[in-house]
């Protein structure tokens, strides 16, 4: 690169030379072709930097995400349902076991009412 030799006052190290014997090792082109890559490498790492700076710019940010959509009638009514048949399904339990209080089944239920069911209801 004559241009960045100019600018540091001509220095160039294409004449470095080591003379061991009769052979002559030419390090100084080694390291002239060193500092040239360098060079390069530099400026196209500063122009991929400029140019994902920019498309970062132009990329908008997300919108934030919408609020979920509220349910339809027909998913209301099936909550409920679902909902009076869990509610059925303890009263019918509660009645099992108080009409089967030794037996088997009626510990299940005992179980069953207390254990799973977040919701106690009086009985009917």
């Amino acid at each position: 690169m004559p241009l960045v030799g100019m600018a540091l006052g001509g220095l160039d190290f294409k004449n470095l030379s080591l003379t061991i014997g009769k052979a002559q090792v030419m390090y100084g082109n080694f390291i002239q072709n060193v500092i040239d890559f360098l060079i390069v490498a530099f400026c196209i790492f500063l122009i991929v930097k400029g140019i994902n700076s920019l498309t970062k710019r132009r990329t908008k940010e997300p919108a934030a995400p919408e609020a979920p959509a509220e349910p339809s009638n027909e998913e209301k009514l099936l909550s409920e349902i679902r909902d009076l048949l869990k509610i059925e399904a303890i009263i019918l339990a509660s009645k099992l076991f108080f009409s089967t209080r030794h037996s088997l089944v009626g510990c299940f239920c005992f179980v069953f009412i207390h254990h799973f069911c977040p919701l106690v209801l009086p009985f009917q």
